[in-house]
């Protein structure tokens, strides 16, 4: 499964009615699948200076994540597949780094 951002504008919506509909959104995904294809709520982010979300899901494609999305009625801006890279991811990185430079 790959992972995409989707963007949302929420106009005059606070961080408590953002965070609502996100769990929301999130719920609901996980109860209905894209013809079978599953589709994971990640995380979001909420932006209320520009009334912008930023959703992170897991999905087979971004078909499968719109089909989803416009089934359960979420508006959305569009959706870009991205590469979710943790501190925890560039840690570990950092020591598979060092130890191929320093093996014993």
């Amino acid at each position: 499964m790959a992972t995409f951002m989707v963007e949302r504008y929420l106009p005059g919506v606070s961080a408590g009615q953002a965070a609502g509909a996100e769990l929301l959104a999130k719920q609901l995904a996980m109860h209905l699948p894209a013809e079978g294809e599953a589709v994971r709520h990640l995380r979001s982010l909420f932006v209320p200076q520009d009334e912008q979300c930023f959703v992170l899901f897991q999905a087979a494609s971004a078909h499968a994540l719109a089909e989803t999305l416009e089934r359960l009625g979420i508006a959305y801006e569009r959706i870009a597949e991205v590469i979710d890279v943790t501190a925890e991811d560039l840690a570990r990185l950092e020591r598979a780094d060092n130890i191929n430079r320093h093996p014993h």
